[in-house]
């Protein structure tokens, strides 16, 4: 069983999303938790992200990529891809500085 690690003190009221949830619905496990009790600097995230037809694929990877190699280049990163029903590719990238 994994240790509660939430501090409900910061949590606030959400809106039920998405809008089309029955009234009162409880999701079986969160979505998403982080704990950083032993992190003593902060933590700094970023969210990335392109959307283009294929043909655009090929001048948008080069300065992406170089930022990625950077000097200032976060410490850990996570890519996702789709594309989505109009046949757009989504690119999606979560960055963490620490």
């Amino acid at each position: 069983m994994p240790k509660e690690t939430i501090d409900t003190k910061r949590l606030v009221a959400l809106s039920l999303s998405p809008r089309n949830m029955p009234e009162g619905f409880r999701p079986p496990e969160p979505a998403w938790a982080s704990s950083f009790a032993d992190q003593q600097s902060p933590i700094v995230m970023a969210y990335f992200g392109a959307q283009f037809h294929d043909g655009f694929h090929g001048r948008l990877v080069p300065p992406v990529q170089a930022f990625f190699e950077s000097v200032d280049a976060p410490a850990n990163f996570e890519n996702a891809r789709y594309a989505d029903r109009l046949g757009c590719t989504n690119l999606i990238t979560a960055a963490y500085w620490t």
